[in-house]
């Protein structure tokens, strides 16, 4: 992917040539000798002409045509072709990363309903406030059944809780290290850090999922999420909000090139709102 600070001085020398271009034409409309057909008073022939003026006007206006034939048309032309080979790859990529925010975002929607509480109107960083986390972790009994269910033998049994969220956890953190392993040139520096962040030293993310085999080993009481988790969650919070916002822009990018209907059946926003 282009570096973000390539492209914006590509486009400021782009801006700054076309200024320049249509600064010129306007002087040899002005230098001609043609009548005024604007009927503009700006656009009369100057008494006295400047010869440098007029040269300067008609090289740039002959540099920017030469540009524009020569640099700017075939460097958009080669930018189509490898956005073209580049879309495949990027569409898995916000695929994998969607994936992996979408489950990780299901689990603590789950915690919360486990408390009691509507949050169908929630944003993301509603989700992830302080005060709710805290709430809801103290409410939920590891020992108690969780929203998931396994098959043994011929029952369909209810997952404690201990165990729903470390085996998601447990995923969430596998499927980071596997995004960081195959993906980390397609991903911008910042986000994937942010998944790092979440993965490895988030008291909600993966460092949960320490305390929560450590604290079960030396405990065989019964014990709440409240216990494993503390601390102050904004990082974790603007490490949630910042991936989320990218696999959302990522793939409104992608629409642009492969279409709505055809993108929506292999790649999925994040669907809960983000505030802007």
């Amino acid at each position: 992917m282009e570096d973000n600070k390539v492209k914006m001085i590509r486009t400021l020398s782009n801006a700054v040539i076309i200024i320049l271009f249509i600064a010129s034409v306007v002087v040899l409309i002005r230098y001609c000798s043609l009548p005024n057909v604007f009927g503009i008073s700006f656009f009369d022939m100057p008494k006295e002409k400047s010869e440098i003026t007029l040269s300067l006007a008609s090289g740039m206006v002959v540099t920017a045509i030469f540009y524009f034939f020569m640099n700017f048309l075939p460097g958009k032309i080669n930018e189509e072709k490898k956005i073209g080979k580049e879309i495949p790859r990027r569409q898995m990529v916000q695929r994998e990363v969607q994936s992996f925010m979408s489950s990780y975002i299901n689990l603590w929607e789950n915690i919360h309903k486990n408390a009691g509480i509507d949050i169908s109107q929630y944003t993301i960083e509603d989700l992830f406030e302080d005060d709710l986390i805290k709430e809801s972790s103290k409410k939920l009994n590891m020992l108690e059944a969780s929203y998931l269910s396994c098959i043994d033998g011929n029952k369909l049994i209810r997952v404690l809780w201990k165990d729903a969220i470390c085996f998601n956890l447990d995923k969430f953190v596998n499927k980071a290290n596997v995004i960081q392993d195959r993906f980390a040139r397609d991903i911008p520096e910042e986000i994937s850090f942010a998944i790092f962040e979440l993965s490895n030293e988030s008291y909600i993310g993966g460092e949960l999922n320490k305390i929560i085999k450590q604290l079960q080993q030396c405990n065989t009481q019964e014990f709440t999420l409240g216990q494993c988790v503390a601390g102050d969650f904004q990082k974790d919070r603007s490490a949630v909000v910042s991936i989320c916002e990218w696999v959302n822009n990522e793939y409104d990018y992608l629409e642009k090139y492969v279409g709505k209907e055809k993108l929506s059946k292999t790649n999925y926003k994040i669907q809960r709102e983000i505030r802007k």
